[in-house]
């Protein structure tokens, strides 16, 4: 197994940040860093992720010897998978969203940021995990888009030591599988996307908004947006089917 025993912190304003800090000053490949409670979690495009001190799960992961950048992509999505695996063992019915959420009944439980840096040893991959365990239905209403936590699903929520002791196997293998990049991982991508060709769907990106069908995922994990009988591969950018509005 590539990943390790995990690390845990009380507290930390981000474990992304700091494992990047970690990483530069040479911390081994596979390293593992977990916090209780962080102050400055970060999500996607800037955004704040808001965790539940001590009921949600925060974590980072690095990657040494990483792909090339064109293939880092598919880590994120690799690691949106193991955690839709490990929710599906639970018996809830996740659905992965490009690019790298993972939502319940089109509501948000988990978010994954990857980042790529250079080191004096080479290029290394600081990936970040945040998963909904144990927020309340309150908690998920603040959020200030659609939530939903392991607690809302089910009831009940496993503490987050636990529910990471359970889920770094299920994500060592996914993220060994994607190696060869989203070609090695497009199946279960496809299988598990919340969206089918010929949805409608809204993509935007620096503050473009466009609208068309979805049409797949292209070779490297683009979307494909058909608009006007041409489809056009967007490699980033939010996407909203068109029941969710704006």
């Amino acid at each position: 197994m590539r990943l390790q025993s995990p690390r845990w912190l009380e507290r930390c304003a981000s474990t992304n940040l700091l494992l990047r800090e970690e990483a530069l000053a040479g911390a081994p490949d596979g390293s593992v860093l977990a916090a209780r409670e962080q102050t400055a979690g970060r999500g996607r495009a800037g955004r704040i992720w808001r965790q539940s001190p001590g009921r949600d799960l925060a974590f980072s992961f690095l990657l040494r010897d990483a792909p090339p950048p064109a293939l880092t992509p598919a880590l994120a999505m690799a690691a949106a998978l193991a955690t839709a695996g490990w929710l599906a063992a639970r018996g809830i019915e996740a659905r992965v969203k490009w690019p790298n959420d993972v939502r319940v009944r089109r509501r948000k439980i988990a978010g994954i940021l990857a980042e790529r840096l250079e080191t004096p040893t080479g290029g290394v991959v600081v990936a970040g995990i945040g998963l909904n365990l144990g927020m309340t239905g309150e908690e998920a209403a603040g959020v200030g888009v659609p939530a939903t936590s392991v607690r809302i699903e089910t009831g009940v929520a496993p503490t987050p030591e636990a529910a990471l002791d359970e889920l770094l196997p299920g994500l060592d293998a996914r993220l060994a599988g994607a190696a060869g990049g989203f070609a090695s991982i497009r199946a279960a991508w496809e299988s598990m996307h919340e969206l089918r060709p010929g949805d409608p769907v809204r993509l935007r990106r620096e503050g473009e908004v466009r609208c068309g069908r979805f049409a797949g995922f292209g070779a490297g994990g683009e979307l494909l947006l058909e608009e006007g009988g041409s489809v056009r591969a967007c490699p980033a950018g939010e996407i909203d089917g068109a029941e969710e509005g704006a």
